[in-house]
């Protein structure tokens, strides 16, 4: 009761503003550092003979960071020496599978075995010939579905940048709906992603940014203001 006659119109800015400096976030993740992108839901579907894909420029500087393709598999192709957060196939021809990591899973230069970075490969076959591999998703056949990522998955990519030649990490949501549209065999749908804009900064899958400190402002003045036009009503 004391602080609410005490508070009035000089000194409630400056109380808002105590409020929201105390709500304001401390962790390592602080605000502004999470970029988050949303345009909607990106179908990338191929019937596994006609191509298909979307590229992605996750930070909006106009290059493009990874294309996700689809034709007889689902694959991203990482641009440059961009990378994911995969698992080694070992002995098959497609590249490494991209691993579908749960949502907080911690994603950084410290992956954790058997899972690692990885981005393009060089496939050499058993003639001598080679092959350029990209990390898949999935590839189906009359035989089943090969990789990770089944119907039903909905699931977060493991990402690793270069920003102007500063490495970032950051995720991307991707879902392999249980029902297929017609007449398609592979592919997915590219829900969202975000980045940490820290370079070097880790990110947790599925990480936004929290609430800025002006909202903590604006809802700290609100709330302290209800509260005294109550008080108010109740001496009336």
């Amino acid at each position: 009761m004391l602080l609410l006659q005490i508070m009035n119109t000089r000194t409630l800015p400056i109380f808002a503003a105590a409020l929201a400096f105390g709500l304001a976030p401390t962790n390592t993740n602080a605000q502004g550092t999470v970029v988050y992108h949303n345009e909607g839901d990106i179908p990338v579907y191929s019937d596994g003979a006609t191509g298909a894909g979307r590229e992605l420029d996750l930070d909006g500087n106009g290059t493009v960071d990874y294309t996700v393709i689809t034709a007889f598999g689902f694959w991203i192709v990482p641009a440059g020496s961009n990378e994911i957060m995969g698992r080694p196939v070992g002995g098959f021809d497609l590249g490494s599978y991209v691993w579908p990591l749960p949502e907080q899973a911690d994603i950084s230069s410290a992956s954790a075995q058997p899972l690692q970075w990885t981005g393009t490969e060089t496939h050499v076959f058993s003639d001598g010939s080679t092959a350029v591999l990209y990390p898949y998703f999935h590839a189906r056949s009359t035989s089943g579905t090969s990789g990770p990522w089944q119907d039903g998955v909905d699931a977060y990519i493991g990402v690793r940048f270069l920003i102007d030649d500063q490495t970032h990490y950051g995720w991307i949501n991707l879902e392999i709906p249980d029902i297929y549209p017609e007449n398609t065999l592979n592919g997915g749908v590219i829900k969202d992603w975000a980045y940490n804009t820290v370079p070097g900064e880790m990110i947790f899958a599925g990480q936004v940014p929290e609430p800025s400190t002006w909202v903590l402002l604006i809802c700290g003045g609100g709330l302290l203001w209800w509260c005294c036009r109550r008080h108010a009503r109740r001496e009336n």
